[in-house]
């Protein structure tokens, strides 16, 4: 599943499922997450190298929030 997302996304799955997160057109500040293996809180995602790839659900829901810009957001259901 692809998404884009500026604002609040959550992103329904399993424990186990993927998610990566990449920046679109520029670096992504304040960035938080819930339900995933490797939390974000309020940081960013610069354009560029791939730090928000193969992050994990740990819950059925994991939740994306976004202060400033726009992420792209790759799940795959294991």
């Amino acid at each position: 599943v692809v998404s884009l997302i500026r604002g609040e996304a959550r992103f329904v799955g399993k424990p186990g499922d993927v998610l990566s997160l990449l920046p679109v057109g520029g670096d992504v500040r304040g960035i938080t997450t819930q339900g995933l293996e490797y939390p974000l809180r309020d940081e960013t995602l610069p354009f560029g190298p791939a730090r928000g790839i193969s992050n994990v659900l740990t819950e059925p829901v994991a939740q994306v929030r976004v202060r400033e810009g726009l992420l792209l957001a790759i799940q795959h259901h294991s």
